[in-house]
């Protein structure tokens, strides 16, 4: 509205900043707040009222990476590639280690892989349809998420596809 533009960046003595320079999504939340999606440090959430960011990142001692069967407190993987918003406020976030969603409210992640019958773990496109459905573009096809019953559908293809990369 003022024709100004402010620059974010990562200030290595500043964990209020930026996590990396190298950005792949930007999304903006019903919040208010500013998602963003990075190479390789994770997803950060941009406070414009503040100027300063909290990061979520993915944990190797988080309990369910390591077998264990409990809430995810982190990320799956730190390339955040998409980043969509659910009517309910959740975000839907594509990783190269699965799909994640996450409640910002709790702060819980939700992962979602091939062995819950997604057709590759590479997540490189999402959308959210009128139906809550989330469909996500993989290295091997596409998928259709129900998030409430946890059904997949997987497409490629044999269903008409021209072939099974998407980005």
């Amino acid at each position: 509205d003022k024709g100004i533009i402010k620059r974010y960046k990562w200030n290595k003595k500043n964990d209020n900043s930026l996590s990396q320079n190298n950005v792949w999504w930007i999304y903006e939340g019903s919040m208010g707040y500013i998602w963003i999606g990075t190479s390789k440090k994770g997803l950060n959430r941009l406070d414009r009222k503040t100027g300063e960011f909290k990061r979520y990142n993915h944990s190797d001692s988080d309990p369910s990476s390591l077998g264990h069967k409990r809430n995810p407190q982190s990320l799956s993987n730190n390339r955040v590639t998409p980043v969509a918003e659910a009517a309910d406020g959740s975000l839907w976030l594509g990783t190269d280690s699965g799909l994640n969603r996450f409640d910002p409210l709790t702060g819980i992640f939700t992962r979602y892989t091939e062995a819950n019958g997604l057709a590759n773990d590479g997540i490189q496109g999402l959308c959210i349809d009128d139906n809550g459905h989330i469909w996500v573009s993989t290295f091997n096809g596409i998928s259709r998420l129900d998030p409430i019953s946890g059904k997949v559908w997987n497409f490629g293809p044999s269903d008409g596809l021209q072939g099974i990369e998407f980005w």
